[in-house]
C-alpha cells in the first residue's frame, strides 16, 4: 500500500510539474519568436521605405533609381535579397538582378502600415516579404505652403501638392529568415534540455521527500502486518 501511495503521489506531482513547465516553455518560446519577427519586420520595412525614396515619376514614366545601380544585398550571388516593383496596372517595371525571371508575391500595405507575409524565396529559402503601395515623388517637386486667409500662424499653412497625375506604385522587398530560424531552433532545444533536467531533478528530490514523509506510515503498516489474532 505504501509503495502504491508513493507511486501515485509521484505520478501526480510529476504530471503537474511537466504540464507547468511545458506551458511556461511554450509561452517563452512564442514571446521570443514574436519579438524576433517584429524586429525583423521593422528592418524589412525600413529597407522598403529607403527604396521608396528612390522612386520618382517623370511625366508618365517611372524612374527607379536603384534599378541601374543595385545595392550590394540585391546583387550578390550568395544569399541575395530581392525586390520587385509594379505600376498601378500590375506591370512589372523593375526587379532585382537575382530574381531573374521569377516573381515575388505581390502584396500591398501602406507606408504607415506595411503588409508582411512569410514566403519561400525564389531559390527555395524560407523568408519574409513586405509590401507597400505609394505615390512616387516628382523630380524637382517642392511643397508650396500658403497660410490660410487671415491667419499669419505658420503652423496653419496648407501643403499645395497635386497628386492627380501620380501613378500608384507597389514595392515588395523579401529577405531570408535563416538566422531567425536557427536562433529559434537553438532556443527550442535549450528549453527542452532545461525542462528535462529540471523535471529529472525535481523527481529525484520529490522521491526523497515523499519517501521520508511516508516513513511513519511504513512503520505503522509493518506493525499492523505483525499483528496476529491475539
Amino acid at each position: 500500500m505504501n509503495h502504491s501511495l508513493r507511486s501515485r503521489l509521484l505520478l501526480g506531482i510529476a504530471a503537474t510539474t511537466l504540464f507547468g513547465l511545458a506551458v511556461t516553455a511554450a509561452v517563452m518560446y512564442l514571446a521570443i519568436r514574436g519579438t524576433l519577427f517584429r524586429e525583423f519586420d521593422e528592418l524589412l520595412a525600413a529597407k522598403a521605405r529607403v527604396l521608396v525614396t528612390l522612386v520618382e515619376q517623370q511625366g508618365d514614366e517611372l524612374l527607379i533609381k536603384f534599378a541601374d545601380h543595385p545595392m550590394q544585398e540585391y546583387a550578390r550571388q550568395i544569399r541575395p535579397e530581392y525586390y520587385q516593383v509594379w505600376d498601378e496596372g500590375g506591370t512589372v517595371v523593375a526587379r532585382s538582378r537575382r530574381l531573374a525571371s521569377g516573381n515575388l508575391e505581390r502584396t500591398a500595405g501602406s507606408l504607415a502600415a506595411p503588409r508582411y507575409r512569410s514566403t519561400n524565396l525564389p531559390d527555395g529559402r524560407p523568408g519574409r516579404l513586405v509590401g507597400v503601395q505609394f505615390l512616387p515623388a516628382v523630380e524637382g517637386e517642392s511643397l508650396e505652403r500658403r497660410p490660410e486667409i487671415g491667419d499669419d500662424d505658420p503652423e496653419q499653412t496648407v501643403d499645395q501638392v497635386d497628386f492627380s497625375g501620380r501613378r500608384r506604385v507597389t514595392l515588395v522587398v523579401a529577405k531570408e529568415t535563416a538566422e531567425i530560424d536557427r536562433t529559434l531552433g537553438r532556443l527550442a532545444w535549450t528549453l527542452l534540455g532545461v525542462s528535462t533536467a529540471a523535471i529529472a531533478a525535481m523527481l529525484a528530490i520529490l522521491s526523497w521527500i515523499v519517501k521520508r514523509s511516508l516513513r511513519p506510515l511504513a512503520d505503522l503498516a509493518a506493525q499492523i502486518a505483525a499483528l496476529d489474532e491475539r
